[in-house]
């Protein structure tokens, strides 16, 4: 992706952070464009974390420096994480994740139920008609009405599936 000689490096750096997903498969990335510089966009989403909307894991590797990241900021030597919590909690608060969110768990949803009861079901076993309706784990025919559950796709478990975990107990 070409971009514009009078554009900063920082900006020319953020497309080719865009590209990297892309190339990688994930095509639903946009870039964020910030309307407010650093510290007041960071003022702006502060009571969002203060009032408890913001959840951090108890314990990670990375978790002392991040805090002291934001408990320093703007008179820290770095400032990197704060930027792109500030803009990630903008970018939510403003409605662009709420809708993002739901599709992406909407996918993740249908590709585990994919997996657990496979993508094709026969006909309806009472009336024959192929008009059917999936409603988690049953079928509905739209013909006749009646429900039947889904058959489970049997895989046989191995090792391999274990260590890679593609299998959860």
């Amino acid at each position: 992706m070409g971009c514009s000689p009078g554009l900063s490096p920082l900006i020319r750096r953020g497309a080719q952070l865009i590209q990297e997903p892309i190339r990688e498969g994930l095509h639903a990335v946009t870039p964020y464009e910030p309307k407010m510089e650093k510290i007041m966009r960071m003022h702006s989403v502060t009571s969002t974390m203060e009032n408890g909307f913001v959840y951090l894991p108890e314990k990670a590797h990375w978790l002392a420096d991040y805090l002291h990241e934001l408990t320093t900021f703007p008179n820290g030597r770095f400032d990197d994480q704060c930027d792109s919590t500030s803009q990630a909690l903008d970018w939510v608060k403003t409605g662009g994740g709420i809708d993002h969110f739901v599709r992406l768990y909407k996918s993740l949803a249908e590709k585990v139920e994919s997996e657990i009861y496979g993508d094709h079901v026969g006909p309806c076993p009472f009336c024959r008609n192929r008009s059917i309706s999936h409603e988690g784990s049953e079928v509905r025919c739209l013909n006749c009405g009646k429900r039947w559950d889904r058959p489970i796709r049997s895989h046989r478990v191995t090792r391999a599936d274990m260590l890679n975990g593609r299998w959860r107990f």
